[in-house]
C-alpha cells in the first residue's frame, strides 16, 4: 500500500465517508470485520482485512489486500460465491468466461485497459446485493472492496417487480367497497415507506353510518383496533392502530366528508402513518462524545474512491481548517468546529463543519446569507415554508441548495441535527457539467494554488451579478398567487417539527409533528385562533381525548371558495405527542 502521509482524524473520515446526513448509527473498524454482517462472507486464504465500514444494518463496505493476483481472486469469487447460492450478474467488463471458463484477453493486457474490475451478485433468500472491486498493484496482489447492501432501494434484480409493490412496504387494509358504490372522481394515492394517503370522491346510497360501520368492520377484521370515532354534522372519522410483526405501530384516520349539494356523495379519505417515526425526528438532548481515533489517509481515499485511484494531484485534503485564501463569502458563527475541507479542482469544494446551534438556526443564519449575495433557489421552496404550520424545529435531516444567478454554480447546504442545539453542516460548491471541458493542465502542485486557480470562481459572485434584496424572488411575485394559505404560529410549551409537504396541481398538504405540554383542549384552541386570525370559517368540527378533526372554508376576492381540513391526532397510548394535518384545496 501507499506510504500514510498524514493522519486523518476519524470524525472527518467518516464525513467524507457518509455523505448522506440521513444515515444514522455508523460502525468503523480497523483490521477486522463488521460485527454484524446479515451473512458470512467468504476471504481467501492468506487475506488481510484493511477496514470496514457498516452504516445501520443497511450497507456494509470491506476492504481487503489478498498475495494474489487479480484475476486469480475474481475466479476464486466466482466459483466460491456461486456455490453458496448466489447468483452472478454478468458484466462486459469481467474477465471471467462464465461459458467454458477461460480467461479473456492477456492479463497484463487487462490490467493496463482496466485497472479495476468489478463483480456483482445477488443472494435472493435475503435480498442481499453484493459488489467486488478488485485492484492489482504493482507486488502482484490485489485489493478487493466488498460493498454488501441490504436496502430495499438495491434489492435483487430479480424481485423488482414485486418488492415495488407498495402493498409490500405497508400494511394497507384491502377494503372491499359496498355494493352499488361508484367513484366519481380519479382516486388519489400517494405514499413511502412510513405513509400513505388515499382520496376519492364516492357516490352510494348507505347512509353515513352504515357507510362508517361497512368499512370499519373490515378494518377490525384485518386486525386494526379503533381509538376513536364519531359522526358530526356531515364529517365521519375513526382512528385505528396496528403493531405489525416487526413491532412497527401504525395509526389509520378513516373519514367521509359529506357533500353539502348532493346526499348521496362523500370524499372519502384513509391516511396511514407510522408513528414510530416520531422516535427519529427528535436529535438527542445531548451533544454524543466525538471520536478521538483516525485513520491512514490512504485508507481513506481508498474507501472514498470507486476505482481506487483517486487524483492526489488535482484534489486536496485540509483537516481541521478551510481551504487557504478562502474568501470571507459566508460566515460562521462564533465556535463553528471545522473539521475539515475537500477540494477538487475544476469540480467542487466542500466545508465540513460542526455549529452549536439548533439546525433551523443554522439553517436561518447561512440561507439569509446566500440570498443577501444575489445566489438563488432553482425552485423557491422556501417560499413555502411558513405556509400552514409554522415550525420551532426543522427536521433531524435537512438539504437545500442555491444557483449562482450567471454561470449555473450550485451551492448546496447539508444539515444533521447531532444534538437539539448542535448541527453537522456541509456546504458543498458545484461547477456546472460541461461535456466539452478541456481536460486540465499544469495542475496547480500546492494547495494554495489549488483553491486560487480552481476554486475560487465557484464561491466569489461578481458585485454586478448580485441582485438587490428587492428583485430577489423570494420577496417578488409570490408563486402561489392567490391561494389563501393560513399561518399558524407555534403554541407555547410546544415544538412543532416538520414531516411532509405536499402540492399536487391545487391541492396543499402540510403535515408535521407536535410535542406539547397542554391539553387537547388548549392545542385546539390555539389552531382554531390562528386559523379565525386568518380569515378562514369553521363549518364542522369534533373532539375527543384522542383527537381533533374540522373543516373550514375561505372566499377569496375574486369569489374562489377553498376547502381547508384541520386535524391534530394523539399518538397511541401518548397524550403529549401529535400529528398535525391541513390540507387546501378548491371547491
Amino acid at each position: 500500500m501507499v506510504q500514510p502521509s498524514q493522519l486523518v482524524p476519524l470524525q472527518l473520515a467518516l464525513r467524507l465517508l457518509v455523505p448522506d446526513p440521513m444515515i444514522g448509527e455508523i460502525q468503523f473498524s480497523l483490521g477486522k470485520l463488521p460485527d454484524e454482517l446479515p451473512i458470512e462472507l467468504p476471504l481467501p486464504d492468506q487475506s488481510q482485512v484493511v477496514a470496514s465500514l457498516q452504516q445501520e444494518q443497511v450497507a456494509f463496505t470491506i476492504l481487503i489486500q489478498v498475495p494474489q493476483p487479480s484475476l486469480l481472486i475474481q475466479s476464486w469469487y466466482s466459483n466460491r460465491l456461486r456455490a453458496l447460492g448466489w447468483l452472478q450478474w454478468q458484466s462486459d467488463e469481467e474477465p471471467i468466461g462464465l461459458v467454458n471458463f477461460h480467461l479473456l484477453g492477456d492479463p497484463a493486457s487487462s490490467q493496463r485497459n482496466a485497472p479495476v474490475s468489478y463483480l456483482t451478485f445477488c443472494y435472493p433468500p435475503q435480498s442481499l446485493t453484493l459488489t467486488l472491486r478488485f485492484c492489482s498493484t504493482t507486488n502482484n496482489s490485489t485489493h478487493v472492496k466488498l460493498e454488501l447492501s441490504n436496502n430495499r432501494v438495491l434489492r435483487s434484480l430479480h424481485r423488482e417487480e414485486w418488492e415495488g409493490n407498495m402493498l409490500n412496504w405497508l400494511p394497507i387494509p384491502q377494503l372491499v367497497p359496498p355494493s352499488g358504490m361508484r367513484i366519481l372522481r380519479g382516486r388519489h394515492l400517494s405514499g413511502s415507506e412510513k405513509a400513505l394517503r388515499s382520496e376519492a370522491r364516492i357516490q352510494t346510497s348507505l347512509s353515513s353510518d352504515l357507510l362508517l360501520n361497512h368499512y370499519s368492520t373490515q378494518l377490525a377484521q384485518s386486525g386494526w383496533t379503533q381509538q376513536a370515532g364519531e359522526e358530526q354534522n356531515g364529517l365521519w372519522w375513526s382512528i385505528w392502530k396496528l403493531q405489525d410483526q416487526q413491532d412497527q405501530m401504525w395509526q389509520l384516520l378513516l373519514s367521509f366528508v359529506a357533500d353539502e349539494n348532493y346526499v348521496d356523495q362523500f370524499t372519502a379519505s384513509l391516511r396511514i402513518l407510522n408513528v414510530n417515526d416520531f422516535e427519529q425526528v427528535m436529535p438527542p438532548a445531548s451533544v454524543p462524545i466525538p471520536s478521538t481515533e483516525s485513520i491512514l489517509e490512504d485508507i481513506l481515499r481508498q474507501l472514498i474512491s470507486s476505482d481506487f485511484f483517486p487524483d492526489i494531484e488535482t484534489q486536496q485534503l485540509w483537516i481541521g481548517q478551510l481551504p487557504p485564501g478562502l474568501p470571507a463569502t459566508l460566515e460562521f458563527p462564533e465556535q463553528t468546529q471545522v473539521l475539515g475541507s475537500l477540494a477538487e479542482q475544476g469540480n467542487k469544494a466542500e466545508l465540513f463543519l460542526t455549529v452549536p446551534l439548533p439546525l433551523i438556526q443554522i439553517w436561518d443564519y447561512l440561507t439569509e446569507q446566500l440570498f443577501s449575495l444575489g445566489w438563488r433557489e432553482p425552485h423557491n421552496w422556501s417560499e413555502y415554508e411558513n405556509l400552514g404550520f409554522t415550525l420551532s424545529r426543522k427536521g433531524r435531516w435537512e438539504q437545500t441548495n442555491f444557483v449562482h444567478p450567471r454561470d449555473g454554480i450550485e451551492c448546496w447546504l447539508t444539515f444533521k441535527a447531532i444534538a437539539l442545539n448542535c448541527t453537522d453542516v456541509k456546504v458543498t460548491w458545484l461547477l456546472p457539467f460541461k461535456e466539452d471541458n478541456p481536460p486540465v493542465e499544469n495542475a496547480p502542485s500546492t494547495p494554495q494554488e489549488l483553491w486560487e486557480q480552481a476554486l475560487l470562481p465557484i464561491v466569489v459572485l461578481p458585485e454586478q451579478t448580485r441582485l438587490p434584496t428587492e428583485d430577489t424572488p423570494s420577496t417578488s411575485q409570490k408563486p402561489w398567487g392567490e391561494i389563501p394559505f393560513p399561518k399558524l404560529s407555534v403554541p407555547e410549551q410546544t415544538e412543532v417539527i416538520p414531516r411532509e409537504t405536499k402540492y399536487t396541481n391545487e391541492n396543499y398538504t402540510f403535515m408535521v409533528y407536535i410535542i406539547t405540554s397542554l391539553s387537547v383542549a388548549a392545542l385546539v384552541t390555539h389552531y382554531q385562533t390562528e386559523m379565525q386570525r386568518t380569515g378562514w370559517q369553521q363549518q364542522v368540527t369534533s373532539q375527543n381525548e384522542n383527537c381533533y378533526l374540522s373543516l373550514w372554508s375561505f372566499i377569496t376576492e375574486q369569489g374562489r371558495v377553498w376547502q381547508g381540513i384541520l386535524n391534530l391526532l394523539a399518538r397511541p397510548e401518548r397524550r403529549d405527542q401529535y400529528t398535525g394535518y391541513l390540507e387546501i384545496k378548491p371547491l
